[in-house]
């Protein structure tokens, strides 16, 4: 790391630990839960162990006992559908 960017992350040290930044990264977290629990509960599985457990397509694939082509659509379902939730909340 270069001694040049080190008064640069003391700044960015100092603007997270405000108050004004935690409250608007409460107010994201708010609005993505929102989201998230407002899409169909086949989506938030899936997006769920795609994204949080890191479960690759063809696992998923045999879970919802799918072909992987159709696990890949289903996905990108569940992406727009959180999408167009996030959006409205």
């Amino acid at each position: 790391m270069l001694l040049s960017q080190v008064p640069l992350l003391e700044i960015i040290a100092n603007e997270i630990a405000q108050p004004e930044f935690q409250f608007e990264i409460n107010k994201i977290r708010e609005r993505i839960e929102k989201a998230f629990n407002s899409i169909s509960v086949q989506y938030q599985k899936i997006l769920h162990l795609h994204y949080e457990d890191r479960m690759p397509v063809k696992e998923l694939a045999m879970i919802f006992n799918l072909s992987f082509k159709a696990t890949e659509s289903m996905l990108f379902r569940a992406r727009k559908s959180f999408r167009q939730a996030y959006e409205r909340a």
